[in-house]
């Protein structure tokens, strides 16, 4: 294998497997967001709760008539909402994870075919 080949591999190798990492963090990344977006919003209902009894129902009525959904240890665990049923439905983020990873995968695979094509 020459040494001009060696580079090509190298650099084909390192693209893909950081544009999987890429893809990965951003994956990641949107799950720690809405994970925090839900947090935030249900400190703010407990809040809203504690300073004004009355208003439980009207908090619950508020987030059923917005699409919200159940998870963690806060109020909104309580009236059975999930931090994926935020309302940030985006899939965006998903998307370009998952079109990143599908590029990268592509282009390691190419890579090892090329190495095996020059063995």
């Amino acid at each position: 294998m020459s040494k001009k080949s060696n580079i090509k591999i190298t650099v084909l190798f390192v693209l893909s497997v950081s544009l999987i990492v890429a893809a990965m963090t951003t994956y990641l990344l949107t799950l720690y967001y809405r994970h925090v977006c839900f947090h935030i919003l249900g400190g703010f209902c407990e809040s809203m709760i504690e300073n004004n009894p009355d208003s439980r129902q009207a908090v619950l009525e508020l987030l059923e008539t917005h699409d919200f959904h159940v998870t963690g240890e806060n109020i909104l665990s309580n009236f059975g909402y999930y931090p994926s049923n935020l309302g940030i439905m985006d899939t965006t983020a998903f998307w370009i994870a998952v079109f990143g990873f599908l590029a990268g995968g592509m282009l390691f695979f190419f890579s090892f075919w090329y190495w095996l094509l020059l063995m």
